[in-house]
């Protein structure tokens, strides 16, 4: 569709918004639409940044089937005596991987206090 016709009498406004309405979620337009309602203060995912996602809501769902699958057949197997090893996640994009987080070694005053507090009676 050809925005110029809005203008030249071959498009409607009408037929813009549906046709606006009706795009696949990873299209630039509802992208662009994303991220216009988080700077008006809708709360996304932490992980997530809509500008990176090129895949749809049918795809991700497909992707959590998949990691689901490698879960169950992971527990299978673990219970029947094998020795599998942990299933990976899907990659998705526009999901960063989350960080392990690391706990900073305790100084010895912090130490101390934190002994004394885990013995109190």
């Amino acid at each position: 569709m050809d925005v110029l016709g809005l203008y030249q009498g071959g498009a409607s406004w009408r037929r813009v918004r549906i046709t606006i309405e009706h795009l696949p979620p990873e299209s630039p337009t509802k992208t662009a639409m994303r991220l216009d309602a988080e700077h008006a203060g809708v709360a996304a995912d932490e992980d997530y940044e809509p500008a990176d996602a090129p895949w749809s809501s049918l795809e991700m769902l497909t992707a959590v089937v998949i990691d689901r699958l490698g879960e169950l057949s992971y527990v299978l197997q673990k219970s029947n005596g094998g020795k599998p090893d942990k299933p990976k996640p899907t990659p998705r994009p526009g999901v960063r991987a989350k960080k392990k987080t690391r706990f900073a070694p305790v100084s010895g005053a912090n130490a101390e206090h934190l002994w004394r507090r885990l013995n109190a009676p």
